[in-house]
């Protein structure tokens, strides 16, 4: 049975207050919603999305916009944060938003990815050197948010030991996209942004008067004229790099690993299969996806699962439910490392798809091979603690034996 918009405001959910029970398990109470509430409004006004077809079709769709700053502007001030994130090229439309990532997506070319593959096999190399001495580690904190944090701190020419301050940027900058992020989330944004921009502004001024080869050089040196981008631009775009490359990255490869600790047969089916492991990153990708949700906000009325939604609406797109829909995807809650074909949406679709997403594929497939292959007994030392956030999927510890 189909919900209209106006009738589904009485589904026994609301986005804005999920609680921690389901961001611990969200894929119960997403199967619900897909088949008894697929356009749910939440008490709010914003509607939530949770079928692959609609949630595919309004990324696509040129009814909406990404501009959300008068709901932003709601949760966050006039601060630092939402700066931030209006700057971001991920809160523009085209044409500007066509242009700052054309600048951009220089660094994440075939030809850059070919460049930095040496570097990714050689930095999961040093990673494990510890932990195979120990026989145990941290999966986040030693690998999985190492990894794409090195790799990022070299591709921006920043030294590697302002890694660890950068993680505690980045949770903090991302919690504050969360539905319903509380007062005390967004006075540490805003702190961290202030923190974030200062240290940035200092890092572009060291390389005008000493360019490198560096993502930075590269970005001062072709950004110039009279439609160059403002210094705080710039600033905000080099840090959604550094945030949203390292964090979904991150993600990706505890998520995959938590994944194969829970369906053995597959881990085992992935070692006497080794080229299976592009379908497998996908596969990871759709079964647990990073970035559980995302936003729009409609310019024009939106037919959708059989309700409308009237313009100027906030929509959020649950790609992590859509990626579970049985409607798209056979045995959808089963994890098939050889799936074919796997249309997840777990990067977006349409003009505002993951710029890293090339990076972040390559990083989880040279992560998980060596993980998968050199420590067939790999299991978990403890019980993982989880990143309890509604709009990421994510672990903060996660112990493991190898």
């Amino acid at each position: 049975m189909e919900h209209r918009a106006e009738a589904v405001g009485r589904a026994p959910f609301n986005l804005m207050d999920a609680g921690d029970d389901f961001r611990t398990s969200p894929y119960a109470t997403y199967r619900m919603l897909r088949d008894e509430y697929p356009l749910l409004q939440n008490p709010d006004g914003s509607y939530v999305l949770t079928r692959w077809q609609d949630v595919d079709a309004v990324l696509r769709s040129h009814d909406t916009t990404v501009d959300k700053s008068e709901a932003y502007r709601k949760v966050m001030g006039d601060g630092a944060i939402l700066e931030f994130q209006l700057g971001a090229m991920t809160t523009w439309d085209p044409p500007g938003h066509t242009k700052l990532r054309g600048s951009l997506a220089m660094a994440f070319t075939p030809r850059a990815m070919a460049q930095w593959e040496p570097l990714v096999r050689d930095t999961v190399d040093e990673l494990l050197v510890k932990p195979r001495q120990n026989g145990s580690m941290d999966l986040v904190s030693e690998f999985s948010a190492a990894l794409p944090l090195t790799l990022i701190c070299k591709m921006l020419g920043v030294p590697t030991e302002n890694s660890s301050r950068f993680r505690g940027w980045a949770r903090s900058i991302t919690s504050s996209l969360d539905p319903g992020a509380k007062p005390d989330i967004i006075t540490l944004a805003n702190q961290h942004s202030e923190e974030w921009k200062e240290f940035f502004r200092g890092l572009m001024a060291a390389r005008r008067k000493n360019p490198g080869n560096d993502l930075i050089s590269m970005l001062l040196t072709t950004d110039q004229g009279e439609e160059a981008f403002s210094e705080v631009t710039l600033i905000h775009n080099i840090a959604l790099l550094m945030s949203a490359g390292h964090e979904t990255t991150t993600s990706l490869i505890a998520n995959a690993i938590d994944a194969l600790i829970e369906n053995p047969d597959q881990a085992e089916r992935l070692r006497k299969n080794p080229e299976l492991i592009t379908t497998a990153v996908e596969e990871f990708l759709r079964y647990d996806s990073p970035v559980q949700m995302g936003s729009r906000r409609s310019i024009a009325p939106i037919t959708v699962s059989g309700g409308t939604i009237p313009a100027n609406s906030y929509i959020w797109t649950v790609q992590g439910a859509a990626n579970r829909d049985e409607r798209e995807f056979r045995d959808s809650d089963r994890l098939d490392v050889g799936r074919t074909p796997n249309r997840h949406i777990a990067f977006a679709t349409g003009v505002h798809v993951c710029l890293g997403a090339p990076l972040a594929r390559m990083e989880a497939r040279f992560a998980l091979e060596r993980l998968v292959n050199e420590f067939p007994n790999l299991r978990r030392a403890s019980a993982p603690e989880r990143f309890l956030r509604t709009r990421f999927r994510a672990f903060t510890k996660y112990p493991v034996l190898l």
